[in-house]
């Protein structure tokens, strides 16, 4: 029987008897409450489905959440009827068997219906489940019960995107632009898997709880008997028609195919833009439309829409095919040059609008992509989200020895305005002023033994603060530190030259951004973080390209394959996945740790992967989707593998691992074999993170803890002396990184005064070169663009930054 909570009124479903005496937690709003005294003691096997059951002085083991179902269907509950019409019916329903929620659709096939057209449903549904996009909803499941088909899909849990269309209030534009090349790559990645939508529509999408547009209904869009020759025999037409093209309205199948979805997705864009949709009324006469009447222009409903989006989605719903783009990827390239264009122009953020799906400004200093920057709970418009409270974010492991502050939440906490939130946040250009004292190190190396190697502290007096180049004009006096000589040894107070701010901010994630990477051509970054995904940028626009999702726990590194055509990912479920860098597919889960994945690396081949695990192993895997095998575990670290990295050639592997009270060392495989070739000691505390030298000659390593200020240290790779150690850090150093060619060495961290701060040494001298300031919260990832002139970071700040530093290193430093 159904119990309500008596504090919020969900329904808990009580199976068994005498719950005399005991208590129920009720898993909405945490209410406690007592259970109704029965007349029989508690028995083993009584149960509380939907809420755990707490026993008097002392707190029983939770038991197996339920929610009351309405009837069972195969291996699957029925929780409730979300829809009916003349598709069929659609619930919410539970997989018993994997303990999920999903939608369950059992279409309603006419009488008539023979094996072939059921025969083309169960192909038609096999094909939509091979999709595999953050902006598509996945098919789990088709099949019978009892003569009863059904297909199975991700329940989204949101809003329809009809429900955000309001003539008094349309969507600005760029935010429409936002959510329309979301959806161009969606459907570029079913037409390039040979699948096409055939009913796409406002109500066909739904808006997640993270404000991103889901394509729905794949495979179910419209079902048609056919020839062999492709003449239509029953001539049954599935779909809208005032979003549906003339070729589909003249029923000219052979003729239905990607540019088909360009004109729905076009028309779908005209209402978001608008309002409205271009032809209305009855049915046949919206047909007759659609195949005689030119639409409307946009513009008569909003006279200040920009022409050339104006002419973008008039191209689109052309009614010859030959006159619209050819693909999605053209939809896509003519939205990201008119997002770039100078002069575009761009209706204010109106009441109504959908936040967060696209950006709607545009910063000349800082690129801001389309991100879920407002409370991911909830759809209401601008104006409603205004003061809400952030809501609880994910748990982030990465910093769970080493946490800051969160300013964002405290700020959102404390009940500011949104504006006010980015203002304080993103906003303002004034850099904090810095501390007198700034430990830097200069480390000799003479004979190039360990034993000669000595680190000095020098005190720094002051620092200079040197604007990025057309940031306004300099400080009054900006002194220029000249490189020492070869052979010299600074003992002058060094003087780091200040970076503080970034030349892009990428903003998305909700969580900690745990690892970032540059693709071999730079144009591309990955991203990975708490928030369980990854996302992909653009580096030229700072737009963001894919949103990687299927995690199910944070995500702890990433890295591009050499080729940049692959993406692997590693999280705190043990496990590793591969993605396909273009499309956002994931091409492979590779599962054997028995702990959480810490780092993973491609082999310079792209052959091979490495991860590291909390279980003390390393494993190296032939990740090709066909084989997909483990080929090698590595054994022998007495702690935690916190990173590993891969030589240039391929042939070795360097791990470095340490606990928490542990000090960390740094071991070197033979890639091939797992034959330890080096042990690498010295480091006092654990060792986050390692990297090779592009030359493959040395290995730079990081260390720390939650207590203790952690270092960097040189070695050389085949000896394994230590050769340099750079002092600096505050707090622990969670990365390091060598340059392109190797004269620089980037690393970040926790500093326990200055969170977000990374530094750039001088790899031959030791010296601080350059200070970058912006991030908020520690740097968590750094890395080299693959011409050495950028760098970008990730922080607990949920974001990613992009620095140029070209034109703030010394020439000759290091010579």
């Amino acid at each position: 029987m159904a119990i309500p909570c008596p504090q919020c009124g969900h329904q808990l479903w009580l199976r068994g008897r005498g719950l005399l005496g005991h208590a129920a937690r009720c898993p909405e709003c945490s209410h406690k409450f007592l259970l109704e005294e029965r007349a029989e003691p508690l028995r083993a096997d009584d149960s509380l489905s939907g809420c755990e059951t707490i026993a008097p002085g002392q707190l029983a083991e939770p038991f197996e959440l339920h929610e009351p179902y309405l009837e069972e269907f195969g291996r699957y509950q029925l929780l409730q009827e979300l829809g009916r019409g003349a598709m069929g019916t659609v619930y919410l329903a539970r997989d018993v068997q994997l303990g999920r929620q999903v939608a369950l659709k059992i279409p309603a096939f006419p009488d008539d219906e023979d094996s072939d057209v059921l025969e083309r449903f169960y192909r038609e549904a096999r094909s939509a489940a091979t999709l595999r996009h953050s902006n598509i909803c996945p098919v789990f499941d088709v099949g019978d019960v009892e003569g009863e088909h059904y297909l199975t899909m991700a329940y989204i849990e949101g809003r329809p995107l009809s429900s955000y269309v309001n003539p008094q209030s349309p969507l600005p534009e760029r935010q429409v632009v936002g959510i329309v090349r979301k959806l161009a790559s969606a459907l570029e990645h079913a037409h390039s898997q040979g699948i096409v939508h055939r009913d796409l529509k406002p109500s066909n999408i739904m808006v997640d709880r993270w404000n991103d547009p889901i394509v729905m209904d794949f495979g179910l869009a419209m079902q048609i008997e056919m020839d062999t020759d492709g003449s239509t025999q029953t001539g049954l037409i599935l779909g809208t028609p005032a979003y549906m093209p003339p070729e589909q309205v003249r029923a000219e199948w052979s003729k239905i195919g990607p540019c088909s979805d360009i004109y729905s997705l076009g028309i779908v864009m005209y209402e978001l833009l608008t309002g409205d949709i271009p032809f209305d009324g009855p049915v046949d006469i919206v047909m007759a439309q659609v195949l005689t009447h030119a639409p409307p222009k946009p513009s008569g409903f909003i006279p200040d829409l920009d022409p050339r989006l104006e002419a973008i989605c008039l191209k689109m719903i052309s009614k010859e095919i030959d006159d619209r783009y050819a693909s999605m990827e053209e939809v896509d390239a003519a939205l990201a040059d008119y997002l770039r264009s100078p002069k575009q122009r761009a209706r204010q953020p109106r009441p109504g609008g959908l936040a967060s799906i696209a950006p709607t400004s545009s910063d000349t200093n800082e690129t801001t992509s389309s991100a879920r920057e407002t409370s991911n709970q909830g759809y209401g418009t601008v104006a409603d989200k205004v003061g809400d409270t952030e809501p609880q974010l994910h748990e982030q492991p990465f910093w769970r020895m080493w946490r800051a502050r969160d300013v964002a939440a405290f700020v959102v906490a404390i009940g500011l305005t949104a504006a006010t939130v980015a203002y304080f946040l993103f906003g303002s250009d004034e850099t904090p002023t810095p501390k007198p004292q700034l430990k830097g190190a200069v480390t000799s190396l003479q004979n190039g033994t360990k034993k000669d190697v000595t680190t000095v502290r020098l005190p720094a007096d002051r620092v200079t603060d040197v604007p990025p180049e057309g940031d306004g004009p300099p400080p009054p006096t900006v002194p220029v530190i000249a490189p020492e000589p070869p052979s010299t040894v600074a003992s002058a107070p060094v003087q780091p030259q200040i970076i503080s701010k970034a030349t892009q901010t990428l903003r998305g994630h909700s969580g900690t951004v745990s690892s970032v990477a540059f693709n071999s051509d730079g144009n591309r970054i990955v991203s990975g973080s708490d928030d369980y995904t990854l996302k992909v940028w653009n580096t030229a626009t700072g737009q963001q390209m894919l949103w990687l999702k299927g995690h199910t726990r944070s995500v702890t590194s990433v890295a591009f394959s050499p080729d940049g055509r692959r993406i692997v990912s590693g999280d705190w479920n043990k496990s590793l996945k591969v993605w396909d860098a273009r499309s956002g597919r994931e091409s492979v889960t590779l599962e054997g740790h028995d702990g959480w994945v810490t780092s993973v690396a491609f082999s310079p081949d792209g052959k091979w992967i490495v991860s590291g695990s909390s279980d003390e192993t390393l494993k190296v895997w032939d990740w090709d989707a066909l084989r997909n095998q483990e080929l090698l575990t590595i054994k022998g670290q007495s702690n935690s593998v916190n990173s590993v990295a891969f030589s240039p050639d391929g042939r070795r592997i360097v791990s470095g691992s340490g606990g928490n009270t542990n000090y960390g060392e740094l071991r070197v495989w033979d890639a091939a074999s797992g034959q330890q070739l080096l042990k690498l000691t010295g480091h006092s505390m654990r060792v986050t993170c390692v990297a090779f030298s592009s030359d493959g000659l040395r290995i730079v390593s990081g260390d720390g803890s939650r207590r203790r200020s952690g270092v960097v240290k040189v070695w050389d790779a085949e000896t394994g002396q230590e050769t340099l150690t750079f002092e600096g850090h505050n707090g622990a150093v969670s990365s390091v990184k060598f340059s392109p060619d190797r004269r620089w060495i980037a690393s970040g961290g926790g500093d326990r005064d200055k969170p977000g701060e990374l530094k750039v040494w001088d790899a031959q001298t030791g010296r601080e070169t350059l200070l970058l300031k912006g991030h908020i919260g520690p740097v968590t990832s750094v890395a080299f663009s693959p011409d050495g002139r950028r760098i970008v970071s990730g922080s607990a700040d949920k974001t990613v930054k992009v620095w140029d530093i070209s034109k703030s290193l010394p020439a000759d430093a290091g010579q």
